[in-house]
């Protein structure tokens, strides 16, 4: 999360490449849709050659990954309003791609189960209406829906 240690991609790299914590199980929880918000943009170096670091950052991470959120986010907001919306497929598309990296890491250091959580909030995560403070969708709708996917 924001304002923790692991805040973003490029202090969480500097820490686990330390020599104090390099080899160690330091576990950690993934929630890779802050970062996103953190660096106002969603990585991916297959578009954007400025993130071409992204895929080394996501490997080292991902080797201390024991648990995931899987909610979805964007360069201006931690949380999508609702990941099944067309205008956020890159956005979804690009975090599962994410989660499937660090699935394969976790199986290739053997770990038997899988820990995930389709993480998405209500407000403020949530975006809501103006005025009436209504959520723009149903929060319970969005959990099930992304579960199944």
């Amino acid at each position: 999360h924001r304002q923790r240690l692991f805040w973003n991609p490029f202090s969480t790299f500097d820490i686990l490449s330390h020599a104090d914590i390099k080899g160690t199980d330091l576990k950690l929880n993934a929630d890779l849709s802050h970062w996103c918000v953190a660096c106002e943009r969603v990585f991916d170096p297959l578009t954007e050659p400025r993130d071409k670091w992204w895929p080394e950052y996501l490997a080292l991470t991902a080797r201390h990954i024991h648990y995931t959120h899987a909610r979805v986010g964007f360069a201006q907001g931690p949380q999508v309003s609702d990941p099944t919306a067309p205008e956020f497929e890159k956005e979804v598309s690009t975090h599962i791609t994410w989660w499937q990296e660090i699935w394969k890491s976790q199986q290739s250091r053997g770990l038997s189960e899988c820990w995930v959580n389709p993480e998405f909030g209500p407000a403020p995560y949530l975006p809501t209406l103006p005025h009436t403070q209504e959520p723009v969708a149903d929060l319970a709708t969005v959990v099930e829906s992304f579960k199944a996917r």
